[in-house]
């Protein structure tokens, strides 16, 4: 299957367009990822659940820091 890998926060929804197809999707994200007090405050509620389940989709996640990471899970 062909992999493809989807960098950065502009395209946190194309993890889950591709999710149908038969590649294998990564998505790296270089910039800070907020903590979720942060995030269930500011991000409309919409566009949160359709952000985290396309971000779910993909077979690997990838971020800069333990922190950022701690911060998505």
């Amino acid at each position: 299957a062909p992999i493809i890998w989807v960098q950065d926060y502009q395209l946190m929804l194309t993890p889950g367009l591709l999710k149908n197809t038969p590649a294998k999707v990564g998505y790296f994200h270089h910039v800070p990822w907020c903590s979720w007090d942060y995030f269930k405050k500011h991000i409309c509620i919409a566009e949160g659940d359709a952000i985290l389940s396309s971000l779910c989709s993909a077979q690997r996640l990838g971020f800069h820091t333990d922190q950022w990471k701690n911060n998505f899970l």
